[in-house]
């Protein structure tokens, strides 16, 4: 089995020699007790909250119980790729909700690494353990909204344009606006076949407008797949920005098949 060193950096670069996350600011053998949300922070690099933690530390529920099977599944699921020798780099980012019960709902492509195969690792590895260990007791909201980064071969920290030149939106880069729209055909046979349902499309949108590296990273079957695809290759965008100067941007769109 070849060795991987494609990463997926959860937390791990903020966990100290004994393995416990350290808060920022604080000594390794401070007394001082850092308050849930100082704690919750110290997450954001790799992973963040997106709902009200109500003042409940997460991240002992997060580091210990959720983090290390979606890192083990996920290290099992690397495709080749992204393994020696040749070690594409990638982000992709997925956001989700974990119920009390520990069910998860709702999952979302947010930024696709416009590689098919390193989107589903990065998919596959969080339904692999679904349902997860059930929300703290302390917490008493209904659920909690997660996005998770996946990192391959990529160092966080560094520039996050892909090897296409395209960054991801967030932070200082605003997404790109949709102008222009072309519905897609859909297939007499698919329709025959009573086929339907929403195909999750990722792409890149250049400073002209124009969809590049149009790929469906999760399909409803073939031909409605190829028909999506075909269909956002028409459509047409406002540019993304950074620092009011246009890029390339990574993007995630959905067409829907619906029968009547």
């Amino acid at each position: 089995m070849k060795t991987s060193r494609a990463i997926l950096l959860i937390a791990i670069a903020l966990a100290g020699a004994n393995g416990q996350l350290t808060p920022a600011n604080s000594a390794p053998n401070s007394k001082i007790e850092p308050s849930p949300d100082s704690l919750n922070k110290n997450l954001t690099k790799q992973i963040e909250i997106l709902t009200d933690t109500m003042g409940v530390n997460f991240s002992p529920y997060l580091k210990d119980s959720i983090l290390p099977k979606i890192r083990s599944s996920w290290i099992g699921l690397v495709p080749d790729e992204a393994r020696a020798p040749i070690m594409k780099p990638g982000r992709v980012v997925i956001e989700f909700f974990i119920y009390q019960d520990g069910s998860v709902r709702d999952m979302k492509l947010v930024s696709s690494s416009a590689d098919v195969a390193l989107d589903r690792a990065a998919w596959a590895a969080i339904v692999a353990f679904s349902p997860l260990e059930p929300l703290p007791l302390k917490f008493t909201g209904p659920k909690l909204g997660l996005r998770i980064n996946f990192y391959y071969n990529a160092d966080p920290d560094s520039d996050s344009r892909d090897r296409n030149g395209a960054v991801h939106a967030g932070e200082q880069v605003i997404a790109p606006i949709l102008i222009h729209t072309k519905t897609a055909n859909y297939p007499k046979s698919a329709r025959k076949l009573g086929h339907q349902g929403t195909v999750v499309l990722s792409l890149i949108v250049g400073t002209d407008g124009k969809p590049r590296s149009v790929v469906a990273t999760k399909g409803v079957e073939p031909d409605l797949d190829e028909q999506a695809v075909k269909a956002v290759q028409k459509w047409r965008f406002r540019p993304g920005t950074l620092g009011g100067k246009p890029v390339a941007v990574v993007v995630s769109e959905e067409v829907t098949f619906k029968l009547n």
